[in-house]
């Protein structure tokens, strides 16, 4: 029964579209991409038919119709037994699309602005170019791609699931980056879907945890901290395309890089915190250091930091993700400098772009900096408001103890407000601040429901 009635649904939706193919679109291509980009299907009617069996799904189509079981009694055109579609078993060929009303295949549009889009959004049958088989290749590991298109700008495609971060990824960008600095004008990371990095990866390092402990894990952090510095402190800019979600890890190597730029639906925020962790990559080094950055643009006295760091905080301990690019540029994890793409297909343009004009225009990488920091007194203030949290129930007491860690590293630790710290300095804090957590049962609760289920446990 189940099957009949998914059958039922598809069959329709087969045979309304090819009906009135002729009359409301110039090819079938425009009525997959608007199911696609209307309606959120991952294939449209016309794809899905055509990936099913073309002539076989018309033939049953058909028996319906004839039977009486359809919807309308209307017959399916002519075009989909004979000539071109049923001799290429599809509507959706390397040449074109089938148009119905001109009865013949239709290319893809050659205007100057497609120029923009180096790989398009394609569908099934239409013989698309593979981003990750495409360009010149130049290193290659198992998890990343290092590869040009125009041997001015390098390319790095993390090709892991979910394109987390293991040692393995950590290992290719620091090549990339070492090659780029041999010879090109800069570094792009860019995938080609809808994940930029979902963070890093807690399932390739349990086996060291299980074996040595958090002192295992220690230095395996150590390597992706400094990977990040590696990353800012690149002699040539390495620019970060952001398209989907860029979680935890992701959102640390995005805001690590000379600059970003972001497709309008990028989803980035530390969400560290649901897996009862700290962010590890130097994301709360990065906040801390912005919020001094910003306290000295708005000329406030160096013992008066809090008020510039509470909104970066409250993001990273309450795991705030932006639900647009907008919205992450107001979290911080997006600067005004940065760019926002309304179009993903492109963004590796843009991107690529960027690197150039940057490196055109002299670029040269920051100059490692101490900055003040809000010291005992800040984190003094950050504990009580969370104690009143804790005790109006808002949140748990491991949730307490996790926000006062971020606390403790966002502030500089056990310092007088306005002290000097470097971002070393303060990776060591979040570096012990997160392998300590890593001993804790209630974090390890948490870490192994993530693993489990795929949702945060709440305890």
């Amino acid at each position: 029964p189940q099957a009949q009635f998914l059958w039922a649904i598809l069959r329709d939706s087969f045979h309304y579209a090819a009906v009135h193919l002729a009359d409301i679109a110039d090819s079938a291509r425009e009525v997959d991409f608007a199911m696609r980009w209307g309606f959120g299907t991952s294939q449209g009617p016309f794809e899905l038919w055509q990936q099913a069996g073309w002539k076989q799904v018309a033939e049953w189509v058909k028996a319906d119709i004839d039977a009486g079981k359809a919807l309308s009694s209307a017959p399916l055109p002519a075009w989909v037994f004979e000539g071109p579609v049923a001799e290429n078993s599809g509507v959706h060929t390397p040449e074109g699309s089938w148009s119905a009303a001109e009865g013949k295949y239709l290319a893809r549009g050659a205007l100057p602005v497609y120029q923009r889009q180096h790989f398009p959004e394609a569908v099934f049958g239409a013989g698309a170019v593979a981003p990750l088989t495409s360009g010149t290749e130049v290193f290659k590991n198992e998890e990343v791609r290092v590869w040009t298109l125009d041997g001015e700008v390098l390319i790095a495609s993390i090709t892991a699931k979910l394109h987390l971060i293991s040692p393995t990824v950590t290992d290719g960008l620091l090549k990339a980056v070492e090659l780029a600095e041999q010879g090109y004008k800069g570094l792009v990371i860019w995938s080609p879907d809808d994940v930029f990095s979902a963070g890093a990866n807690l399932e390739s390092l349990m086996p060291v945890f299980m074996k040595l402990g958090a002192k295992g894990i220690a230095p395996e952090e150590k390597k992706l901290q400094d990977a990040m510095l590696r990353i800012r402190y690149a002699t040539v800019p390495v620019v970060a395309a952001v398209r989907g979600i860029a979680l935890g890890g992701g959102c640390e190597l995005a805001v690590h890089c000379a600059r970003r730029v972001a497709a309008m639906e990028s989803y980035m925020g530390l969400v560290e915190v649901g897996v009862g962790l700290i962010p590890g990559g130097g994301g709360l080094a990065y906040i801390a250091r912005r919020a001094a950055e910003m306290a000295t643009a708005g000329n406030a006295a160096p013992d008066n930091i809090l008020k510039f760091l509470s909104d970066g905080f409250t993001s990273a301990a309450m795991a705030k993700v932006g639900t647009s690019a907008l919205e992450s540029r107001k979290l911080g994890y997006l600067l005004w400098s940065d760019v926002i793409v309304p179009h993903k297909d492109e963004l590796l343009f843009v991107a690529t772009q960027q690197a150039k004009a940057l490196f055109d225009s002299g670029y040269r990488a920051p100059t490692k900096a101490l900055f003040p920091v809000a010291g005992r007194s800040g984190i003094a203030t950050i504990k009580g408001q969370l104690a009143n949290m804790r005790d109006g129930g808002f949140i748990s007491a491991h949730d307490f103890h996790i926000a006062a860690l971020i606390a403790e590293v966002l502030c500089g630790g056990d310092v007088d407000a306005g002290s000097l710290v470097t971002e070393d300095y303060l990776m060591a804090l979040e570096r012990q601040r997160f392998c300590g957590l890593l001993e804790h049962p209630k974090t390890q609760e948490r870490i192994m429901g993530m693993l489990s289920t795929g949702k945060p446990v709440r305890n």
